[in-house]
């Protein structure tokens, strides 16, 4: 199967598009262009245009997720489940750690 650049274009629209109570995912829009999700993920390792327009849907999947458990559409505690697994917007902390110093002068 080779790659049709015309895919980013839907993915996108298809990320953008879904009604407030839906909640688009990669193995759903794979279906709908008829094409095997591991294809996709094949994809956005090999093809850096391809891995961007993923990682903007990943963002609108989160801003999805966070706009949706503040509304009651998708239930919050699960919603937090996916971010914090699933679309790696865990509580943790990745980024380099924090220190302080604190000198007392008299």
């Amino acid at each position: 199967m080779s790659y049709d650049p015309s895919l980013e274009r839907q993915m996108l629209t298809y990320f953008g598009g879904q009604a407030a109570a839906d909640f688009p995912t990669f193995s759903d829009f794979a279906e709908s262009v008829g094409t095997p999700l591991a294809q996709l993920e094949q994809w956005r390792r090999e093809i850096p245009a391809f891995g961007a327009v993923w990682e903007e849907c990943r963002a609108r999947q989160r801003s999805r997720l966070i706009r949706g458990a503040l509304t009651r559409h998708f239930d919050p505690s699960f919603a937090k489940f996916l971010l914090c697994g699933e679309l790696s917007t865990g509580e943790e902390n990745t980024g380099d750690p924090f220190s302080l110093t604190v000198e007392v002068v008299d």
